[in-house]
Order: C-alpha cells, then structure tokens, then sequence
C-alpha cells in the first residue's frame, strides 16, 4: 500500500494546487478521495492525521511515511481523540508521529 498511497497523496496534492490550495488545506477527504476513515490536513509545513476505523489505521505507519517521502514536514500530529474510534476497539489518542512511532501527548 505504500507505493500505491504515495501516488494517492501526490495526485490528491496536485489536484489541491490546481484548485488554488498551496499551503493549507484538506488533503484527503476520506471516502471522497477513495482512503475510507482517512483525513489528511495540511498547515504549512505540518499535518494532522485522522485514522477512524482498525483496517485504515493499521497502515498509519505507511501513511506515515508517505506524507514524509512527498512533503518532509516539520511534523505529523495524530489527532484520534474521537469517540467513534472506540466502535471498533481502537483507543482514543493524540500526539506527534514520527519515524513510524507515535509519541503520545501528556
């Protein structure tokens, strides 16, 4: 998936840029943009990830990682502090993502 989230995330950021977005927006839409339970904002140079459902946040380090490849922000927050995480067993969680490793907020 990681390849083929990569070339989503780069077409989903031309299009933003094509429309006029250029520093801050909604790169991913979740079932709009075909990635089900997945947002995606960017600010500048930072992002906040949203992952609201088990099978889409299992890939949380791939995505993760593409958003380094393509963008190299400065960080990537994790915003799953919503209760409908918990509908699938998932806890509810925030912090900064990095390399893979999800450092939790205190």
């Amino acid at each position: 998936m990681t390849t083929s989230f990569t070339t989503g995330c780069w077409r989903h950021w031309e299009y933003r840029q094509r429309i006029g977005y250029v520093e801050n927006c909604r790169l991913v839409f979740g079932e709009a943009d075909y990635m089900p339970a997945l947002i995606i904002d960017k600010f500048n140079d930072y992002f906040v990830l949203q992952t609201l459902a088990l099978g889409m946040d299992r890939w949380k380090p791939a995505i993760v990682a593409a958003l380094e490849k393509i963008f190299q922000p400065k960080g990537i927050y994790e915003r799953n502090d919503v209760p409908v995480r918990e509908l699938e067993g998932l806890p509810q969680q925030k912090g900064f993502c990095r390399r893979h490793l999800i450092l939790r907020s205190l």
